[in-house]
């Protein structure tokens, strides 16, 4: 997930270090869950992206700024976290763990239509309605190659059987998805889900 952010981030600066010559400092919103694992993760990788980015261009005007905020795994708290860091903090560019529909709600709140871009590192489950926005960029993998890893690995065991646990966290939750593209997967080598 680093050199994917490093890259997203040094492109970013690029094309504003380009559109202006007098130095500046970009502030870049970051939205993690840091009650999971993932959210530790992506928070560490955000600040090594921000840090990297600076340093390979030291000689570079412009610089990046990380403005961080934890939802605690709270749907209503990530939109409002969002919205503050885009409202007041004014940061230009938005990356972190928000639901692709999360992230359309909050770009709409905020009239954000163009100016504001989007980096989501929520993995989709299923195949979303395409938001009419071009400032949403989901750059997470699709989680249906994992679901295909579960039901090849269900398949060499010849399990016929698998039960899911799951905790469903909010109404944003894929959870429901999820399951759905596990059981399709299963199905492929003879097996369902309890």
């Amino acid at each position: 997930m680093l050199p994917l952010l490093s890259l997203l981030l040094v492109l970013l600066l690029v094309a504003i270090n380009n559109a202006c010559a007098h130095e500046r400092e970009i502030n870049i919103g970051g939205l993690i869950d840091g009650s999971s694992q993932l959210g530790k993760e992506q928070e560490i990788a955000m600040k090594m992206a921000i840090q990297d980015v600076n340093l390979l261009c030291s000689n570079c005007s412009t610089k990046l700024t990380l403005h961080l905020r934890d939802s605690h795994g709270n749907a209503a708290q990530a939109t409002s976290s969002a919205t503050d860091l885009i409202n007041g903090v004014k940061v230009e560019a938005f990356l972190g763990n928000l639901a692709l529909l999360q992230a359309a709600l909050v770009s709409d709140i905020n009239n954000c239509s163009t100016e504001t871009p989007f980096l989501l590192l929520s993995p989709t489950a299923v195949a979303l309605p395409q938001v009419p926005s071009t400032n949403l960029i989901q750059v997470a993998s699709d989680i249906s190659v994992h679901m295909q890893f579960i039901a090849a690995i269900v398949g060499q065991f010849k399990w016929r059987k698998v039960t899911a646990i799951y905790q469903q966290k909010n109404s944003f939750d894929l959870s429901n998805g999820i399951i759905t593209l596990l059981s399709d997967s299963l199905q492929v080598v003879d097996a369902t889900i309890e």
